[in-house]
């Protein structure tokens, strides 16, 4: 017997009666309830730690600008002071090459640890697993914080808290995408021109990283100018409470309760649950579309947090505009991606399921609107900076459109990989049935994607990678990602020529 919290007890209180037309609208409130729940769990794991990648680029933690007697020059000159001790006096290039060291310690620890906290999620509730996850998250924020409180200067102090950081945020993923699966199945929470709603209601869910980042982003100013240990106490806070209310209210399978997974509808053959067997690693990579979509997701994840991390700087530097301008602008990608996750979830809803056709055909565009994008910034059509800000005007506009456009072309089929088509794969055919892959599959190809993630920051900011490198490094990898996913992309093909001879 599942042991249910005391929130869920206390909910289920209020639904004493069994007829269908009531058991129907309770399966329905317990999925939406599941839907905010796993929405703010994410929403926590990314307040949680944006504020430290503010912090680390904060004057506070490291002043590498220059005094009013040193010319603006372009030249590579010692910080005036940096918190941690083996950045105090650096070269600028070094100092910050730390700071990257630092980034690249959590992003690594992520990919890596990604793969073993799936097969994890398969053997653990996920009401204890993702609050688990979320207090050991607060409790890497809090440690990061606890540095100011006691002055810890030691940069292998904070290597360290990175990659525990990196170790317990690998537990969101996996969890909060099984938990939402198990209650959505196929048709989401009803159906649109006659299809399921899965991907619609995905794509939209995905947009939970945005608003954790800006959350996020929204407490660092208020905190980081003045005593950033209390900016990451204020913000592991938060992430703790979020594991309070997960550990009382979530309810992973409907099955807990009393009512029918979605999941099992049309499936005969499909093994009790005193049978059922957690997959193994190799057992999920057999399942058909893994790999290609895992490889997919690493060169599709590559270019998104190259172009998310490096679009700033380039348009600095072909503008030497101001932060404030510069993330502006930059925003409007995140912006495209937001609707990108949602388009491409509406796409596999109404075509049931094609895609890799859908990715295709995304990216496609993305390569040549990348070099059309550099083109136009850097020659055809550049912007002008005024005392206000970017001059307004068609330059402007068209740069905002573009923008717009490769963020959702570029992230939708990130989006949709992560979320609609991990949940697909984890619940194939070839399982029977089984619910103990879903989120072995979804942690293979995050994992993935985000060794993607953390190489290609890596690669952008080597000396070696000009403007004109990395567009191309950019475009090379989309390619890529369309490559892998060939025999998928055949096979969706003969499915639409199949319907079209049906019809």
């Amino acid at each position: 017997m599942v042991y249910r919290a005391l929130g869920t007890r206390l909910l289920e209180k209020c639904w004493g009666n069994t007829s269908p037309q009531h058991m129907a609208k309770k399966e329905l409130f317990y999925k939406v309830l599941v839907f905010l729940l796993t929405y703010m769990t994410y929403v926590g794991y990314h307040m949680a730690k944006r504020p430290i990648t503010v912090v680390e680029n904060s004057l506070k933690f490291l002043d590498c600008s220059l005094n009013d007697t040193e010319a603006e020059v372009d030249l590579d000159h010692p910080c005036n002071w940096a918190w941690v001790a083996e950045m105090d006096g650096q070269l600028e290039g070094k100092a910050e090459g730390l700071i990257g060291n630092l980034q690249s310690a959590y992003t690594f620890s992520y990919a890596f640890f990604m793969f073993f906290s799936g097969m994890v999620a398969e053997r653990m509730n996920l009401r204890y697993y993702l609050s688990l996850g979320l207090l050991l998250t607060a409790l890497a924020t809090y440690m990061f914080g606890f540095a100011h409180t006691v002055g810890i200067h030691h940069i292998w102090y904070f290597y360290l808290i990175m990659i525990f950081l990196g170790m317990v945020n690998s537990t969101g993923w996996p969890g909060v995408v099984t938990a939402l699966s198990n209650w959505l199945g196929k048709s989401g929470f009803g159906t649109i021109f006659g299809k399921g709603t899965r991907g619609t209601l995905m794509g939209i869910w995905n947009s939970h990283m945005y608003l954790g980042n800006m959350l996020g982003l929204s407490i660092a100013s208020h905190y980081a100018s003045e005593d950033w240990g209390s900016l990451l106490h204020v913000s592991g806070t938060h992430c703790r409470d979020h594991g309070g209310v997960i550990y009382l209210f979530l309810i992973p399978q409907p099955s807990d309760i009393g009512l029918r997974n979605p999941n099992e509808e049309g499936l005969p053959e499909k093994v009790s649950n005193e049978e059922e067997k957690a997959i193994s690693f190799l057992g999920a990579l057999k399942i058909p579309g893994v790999i290609e979509f895992s490889l997919c997701l690493f060169s599709a994840k590559l270019v998104s947090y190259v172009f998310l991390f490096w679009l700033p700087h380039y348009i600095k530097e072909v503008t030497d505009a101001g932060a404030e301008e510069v993330s502006t602008l930059a925003n409007n990608f995140e912006y495209g991606s937001m609707v990108g996750g949602i388009v491409a979830g509406f796409l596999s809803d109404q075509t049931e399921g094609l895609n890799a056709l859908i990715c295709t055909a995304l990216l496609i565009p993305s390569i040549p609107l990348m070099y059309f994008y550099d083109l136009l910034i850097s020659d055809t059509c550049p912007l002008v900076l005024t005392d206000n800000g970017f001059e307004s005007g068609a330059c402007y506009t068209t740069n905002v459109i573009l923008l717009l456009f490769l963020g959702m072309l570029i992230n939708g089929p990130f989006s949709l990989i992560t979320t609609a088509v991990s949940a697909e794969l984890g619940q194939h055919e070839s399982l029977k049935g089984s619910g103990k892959a879903l989120a072995t599959v979804t942690a293979i190809i995050d994992g993935t994607g985000s060794i993607g993630a953390a190489l290609g920051p890596l690669i952008a900011s080597r000396p070696s990678m000009n403007t004109t490198n990395t567009i191309w490094m950019l475009m090379g990898s989309a390619t890529m990602a369309i490559v892998f996913l060939a025999r998928l992309l055949k096979h969706d093909l003969q499915r639409v020529i199949q319907r079209f001879r049906k019809s």
